[in-house]
C-alpha cells in the first residue's frame, strides 16, 4: 500500500493528527491503534491518493502568456537592508532604463499578447530592485502611457506600486497613494533610523488609505505577538514572512536559527488560543495578505489546492536594467535563471523553456505531506541558501513550512471543535469558505464510509 497512498501522522501538543495530503483532509486520531487498517478501508473510496504535483507547460516557448510583469529601471536605493535581494546586484549593475526604454518594452510585450490573441489581463509593476520613491516621476509617466495603451487592447492593464521603505518621501508619491488608497511598506527591524523616518512619513497619508507593513524576519526576534501588535498601532495589516537570504547573511538560516523561529511561531499560536474571541478575531483579520500564518490559515480552512507557490516563470516575469528577462526580480543576476535578453524589435518573445521547467515540475515534493498546501520551494531562496540549483529541497524552508502547517492544523482544530463561535466569526471576518464540514474525528469519519 505504501507505493500507492500518501498520508502523514504527526503529534502536536499531545494530540495526534492524520493528514490526507492529496484531498487536504485532516483528522484527530486520538490513540487509534488500528489506523493503518482504517486508512486501507478509505483508500477504496479515493482517499490518501499519491500524486506527484506538477503543472503542464508546453515545450513551445511561444505559448507562454504574460499576466504579471515587473520592470526594474534601476537598482538605486537609499538603504542597504540585510535581506534585500538586490543588495549584491546593485554593486554590479549600474544600468538604468529611461522612459523611452520602458515604452519599447511595453510595446514588445503588448504586441506579443495581441499576437497570441490573449484575453488575460496583465498586472504591471515598477522598481522591485530599487526604492520607488527615488524616481517616482518615471512611475507617473508610465501610468499615463499605460492609460493610453489600455484603449487599444481588450485585456485590462493594471499598474500598481511596489512596496517602499518610506525612508524618504516626495509629494507626488504621497498624492498618488492618497488617491490610490493602498500603501505597502517594508521595514528592516534592525534599522532604528528607518523606523523613525517611516513612522514620521506615515503621517503624510490620509487616514482612509489602507496601510500594509511587510516584515522580513529571521532568527533572533522574540515574541512575534508583540511585534504584530506594535505595528498594528500604525498599519491596518501586518505581514511577517521569512527572509530569503544567503548562507553568509548577517542573519543566516542554520539549525539553531530555524529552531528559534519555530519556537516563536509555536508561542504565537499558543498565545492566540488564550485570547478572548473578540481580541483573537481582531488580530487574525489584521494579518496581512503575504503573511505565512495567514497563508496557511486560509489554505487549511478552505482546502485550497496550491500546485505551485507563485506564477514566476509561468506567466510572471521580470526585466532588469540590462533588458535581461528572469522569472522574478529576486532572481536577477543568477546566470542559470537568465531567460535571455528581450529584443525590442522582435515580433515575438522567446524564453528558455528548459530553464522554466524549474518552475513547473517538483517531483521531489511528491512524498511531502503538505505538497498541496505549500506549492513547493521558492527557487530564489533555494539558490540563495545553497549557491546553486543542483538540489531542489531547501530544508529550512521546508521544515519551517511544515511546522507552520502543523501548528495551523492544531489551531484550526481547537477553534472548530472548542470555540465554534470564534471560528464562525473568523470565517466571516476573513471571508473564508469553510471546507472542513466533515467529521474531524477520524473514527466517526471512518464509520460513515464503512458502516
Amino acid at each position: 500500500m505504501a507505493d500507492k497512498v500518501l498520508y502523514h501522522i504527526f503529534e502536536k501538543h499531545n494530540t495526534f493528527f492524520l493528514v490526507d495530503s492529496f484531498n487536504q483532509f485532516f483528522w484527530n486520531i486520538g490513540t487509534n491503534m488500528q489506523i493503518v487498517k482504517k486508512i486501507e478501508d478509505l483508500v477504496k473510496f479515493g482517499f490518501f491518493s499519491k500524486s506527484a504535483p506538477s503543472v503542464d507547460v508546453s515545450e513551445n516557448s511561444h505559448s507562454f502568456d504574460i499576466n504579471q510583469l515587473v520592470l526594474n529601471p534601476s537598482t538605486e536605493c537609499n538603504l542597504d537592508c540585510w535581506y534585500c535581494y538586490s543588495s549584491k546586484i546593485r554593486k554590479l549593475n549600474k544600468n538604468e532604463l529611461n522612459f523611452e526604454d520602458l515604452k519599447l518594452i511595453f510595446e514588445t510585450v503588448l504586441r506579443y499578447k495581441t499576437k497570441m490573441e490573449s484575453k488575460s489581463d496583465i498586472t504591471v509593476s515598477l522598481g522591485y530592485t530599487q526604492e520607488i520613491t527615488q524616481n517616482f516621476d518615471l512611475f507617473l509617466k508610465i501610468k499615463k502611457y499605460l492609460e493610453q495603451e489600455q484603449k487599444k487592447h481588450e485585456f485590462q492593464i493594471f499598474l500598481f506600486p511596489p512596496s517602499t521603505n518610506l525612508f524618504t518621501i516626495n509629494s507626488s508619491f504621497v498624492d498618488f497613494i492618497n488617491e490610490y488608497g493602498y500603501l505597502t511598506v517594508s521595514i528592516n527591524l534592525e534599522n532604528k533610523k528607518q523606523k523613525q523616518m517611516m513612522l514620521e512619513n506615515l503621517k503624510l497619508f490620509d487616514s482612509n488609505v489602507k496601510k500594509h507593513l511587510i516584515i522580513p524576519i529571521a532568527a533572533g526576534k522574540r515574541n512575534l505577538f508583540d511585534i504584530y501588535n506594535e505595528y498594528f498601532l500604525y498599519f491596518d495589516f501586518v505581514s511577517i514572512r521569512p527572509a530569503r537570504v544567503e548562507a553568509d547573511s548577517v542573519f543566516p538560516w542554520t539549525e539553531n536559527s530555524l529552531a528559534e523561529l519555530k519556537y516563536e511561531i509555536t508561542r504565537l499560536f499558543q498565545t492566540l488560543l488564550h485570547k478572548k474571541d473578540e481580541d483573537l478575531i481582531t488580530f487574525l483579520t489584521r494579518i496581512g495578505p503575504t503573511d505565512y500564518l495567514g497563508r496557511y490559515l486560509e489554505r487549511v480552512i478552505t482546502r485550497t489546492k496550491t500546485l505551485l507557490r507563485c506564477s514566476a516563470g509561468r506567466n510572471a516575469f521580470a526585466i532588469d536594467p540590462c533588458l535581461d528577462v528572469y522569472p522574478c526580480s529576486g532572481m536577477i543576476g543568477i546566470p542559470e535563471l537568465n531567460l535571455g535578453k528581450i529584443q525590442l524589435d522582435d515580433e515575438d518573445l522567446q524564453f528558455n523553456g528548459t530553464k522554466l521547467e524549474l518552475f513547473t515540475e517538483r517531483i521531489e515534493c511528491s512524498r511531502c505531506c503538505i505538497q498541496y498546501y505549500c506549492g513547493g520551494p521558492c527557487i530564489d531562496w533555494l539558490n540563495k541558501q545553497y549557491g546553486n540549483l543542483e538540489r531542489f529541497v531547501n530544508k529550512y524552508e521546508c521544515e519551517l513550512n511544515k511546522h507552520i502547517f502543523e501548528e495551523t492544523v492544531f489551531f484550526v482544530y481547537q477553534l472548530q471543535e472548542e470555540r465554534k463561535k470564534a471560528f464562525n466569526k473568523l470565517l466571516i471576518a476573513r471571508k473564508l469558505e469553510n471546507n472542513l464540514t466533515y467529521a474531524l474525528d477520524f473514527d466517526k469519519f471512518h464509520r460513515f464510509f464503512t458502516q
